[in-house]
């Protein structure tokens, strides 16, 4: 594998960084912030052959600032596509560091796995393994402040788990970036939806506070846009012109059934064929969806719209070889 490094003013290459042999440097790629305090912004970059690796490189010359951050036993695939700076979790001041590895087998076959380690050192501040065999657990990044304690939270995505008797629904999981603690699950609904195989904040869309999610359901070739918040009382419906795609895109918001055992509250997405979401807080939530043909609806990833506004875009990367990008623009939410 290689990265290259291009000036944004020009294109012009600032510089190339080879993988060994066999590793596959290059196949994720993250923005980290300043980690080294050298006045220039780092990277993050995953390697997932032999297992897997992260690696965290100096934006000045490509350079690891620390050893590779590797897999437990039982590693796969950790680096491959999901890695990403998840903000300063644990006080320093530096971003810390994000890793999946779908493939993981410490749990049985696929179940998964996903890592955070600190920006500083690369030491590991958390493992999360709670997929069973199959689940693919391990995809997502930082999912905002979803529980509004000031600091950042991580979404793990388990795309092919099963919710009850449907097959590989999938599920996202939000965790505390305080602790670790489980703070809400969101189901996929309908079979082979495999919500979760990709998850991104996007920021507090809904201006109820909390930082609110775009997640891929990459089997039904569909994004959807969910209140970030732990779950409420009450139930909203969203308005169907909130979105764009196939103009099913209404929204269902109801409360999330808590967990007494472990403060946790668990709700659902993509419910039916004329609810595009389904979530636990906020305002309403939109959908996006494509064809089979575009494989849009796979990876997700967002930024500010340079007009105004509170979403810019959804940037939708097929997975597949021979596939072509698509955008995928939801629409603006009224005032």
């Amino acid at each position: 594998g290689r990265v290259h490094l291009f000036a944004g003013i020009d294109g012009a290459t600032i510089w190339i960084r080879d993988g060994a042999a066999g590793s596959m440097l290059g196949a994720g790629t993250a923005p980290l912030g300043d980690v080294d305090d050298d006045g220039v912004p780092d990277l993050v970059v995953g390697a997932p052959g032999a297992g897997g690796s992260v690696h965290v490189l100096s934006g000045a010359d490509g350079a690891d600032l620390y050893p590779p951050l590797v897999a437990d036993p039982g590693g796969a695939v950790l680096g491959q596509f999901f890695v990403a700076g998840l903000g300063d979790l644990d006080g320093d001041g530096i971003p810390e560091v994000y890793g999946g590895d779908y493939g993981d087998a410490s749990g049985g076959k696929g179940s998964g796995k996903a890592y955070v380690w600190s920006g500083a050192d690369g030491e590991r501040l958390f493992t999360f393994d709670d997929g069973a065999p199959g689940d693919g657990c391990g995809c997502g990044r930082r999912a905002g402040d979803a529980d509004l304690d000031g600091v950042p939270d991580v979404a793990v995505g388990c795309y092919n788990a099963t919710n009850g008797d449907v097959p590989n629904a999938g599920y996202v999981a939000i965790y505390s970036g305080s602790d670790g603690a489980l703070l809400r699950t969101i189901h996929g609904t309908t079979p082979g939806e495999q919500l979760g195989f990709d998850v991104v904040t996007l920021g507090d869309v809904n201006a109820d506070g909390s930082d609110d999610l775009l997640v891929s359901g990459a089997g039904d070739n569909r994004i959807y846009i969910l209140g970030g918040a732990p779950a409420e009382e009450g139930t909203t419906t969203g308005e169907p012109e909130s979105s764009s795609g196939d103009g099913s895109a209404s929204a269902t918001e109801s409360a999330g059934s808590g967990d007494v055992t472990d403060g946790s509250s668990s709700t659902s997405a993509g419910s039916g064929t004329t609810a595009s979401a389904t979530s636990a807080t906020g305002d309403a939530s939109a959908g996006a969806s494509g064809s089979p043909e575009d494989s849009s609806g796979c990876t997700c990833a967002a930024q500010d719209d340079p007009r105004g506004g509170l979403l810019a875009l959804a940037l939708i990367l097929p997975l597949a070889a021979g596939r072509r990008p698509r955008r995928v623009r939801p629409g603006r939410r009224r005032p």
